[in-house]
């Protein structure tokens, strides 16, 4: 609301259902990956995205848990064990600690480009998390 841009459009629903009449050059998601927590939904969130895109649109997925660092998260093995029981009971509030793989199969499935992006270390997150980048071409 207080963005003085008019080049810029906040649009907040549901990330694997929305349905609009325009089509996009940049698209971010931030900050709520992990909670579509399994591949078949990671997919349906980035070809959902990807019909709202422009060809050559870039897409940023942001601030994503990185599994192969869950241990910089869950440092000690009581919480970790906790995070694994809560997620396969589907009660995680954390959501999916995702793999750059997972991401890459996916976007291989698509016929797209993603590429993993290390945070900078300033971002408060940065210790555990990554972004990842998709051109729509």
């Amino acid at each position: 609301k207080n963005n003085p841009n008019s080049n810029i459009e906040f649009l907040q629903a549901d990330a694997l259902e929305f349905e609009l009449e325009k089509k996009y050059d940049k698209i971010l998601l931030y900050f709520s990956f992990q909670y579509f927590d399994n591949n078949t939904l990671g997919k349906k969130v980035i070809k959902n995205l990807l019909q709202h895109a422009h060809p050559n649109a870039i897409i940023l997925i942001g601030d994503i848990p990185d599994y192969s660092k869950i241990k910089l998260y869950y440092t000690n093995f009581r919480n970790l064990l906790k995070y694994y029981l809560r997620f396969y009971l589907g009660t995680s509030n954390m959501g999916k600690f995702w793999k750059k793989e997972e991401l890459d199969s996916i976007c291989k499935s698509l016929g797209i480009k993603g590429t993993y992006v290390q945070q900078e270390s300033w971002q408060p997150y940065a210790k555990y998390r990554f972004d990842y980048l998709i051109r729509n071409s």
